[in-house]
């Protein structure tokens, strides 16, 4: 018999809330490099300027900036695309 219960079987472990697909950081919201913006399957939203796009296709950011959201189309494709970039901030320090 196991001495502890195992994660799967304990409910709180059943949703975990950052691998859940959806929004992550809003849009006009500060994030820092390295947060996750959109965890998704597909690429309903595409990576734009300061955003990389990982493996499962989760958009994460690359600098430090404010989140914003395009909608246009691409020059190859007939459907209209949400393009997620980061606008950089500048960001002054309080010695100055």
């Amino acid at each position: 018999m196991a001495h502890c219960e195992s994660r799967r079987l304990n409910p709180q472990w059943s949703r975990l809330e950052s691998e859940v697909p959806g929004v992550k950081s809003p849009a006009a919201r500060l994030c820092s490099a390295g947060n996750i913006i959109i965890r998704q399957r597909g690429t309903k939203y595409r990576p734009g300027t300061g955003v990389g796009l990982g493996r499962d296709h989760t958009i994460f950011a690359i600098i430090d900036g404010v989140v914003e959201f395009k909608t246009g189309r691409a020059s190859t494709s007939a459907s209209t695309s949400v393009w997620c970039r980061l606008r950089p901030t500048d960001i002054v320090s309080p010695d100055s």
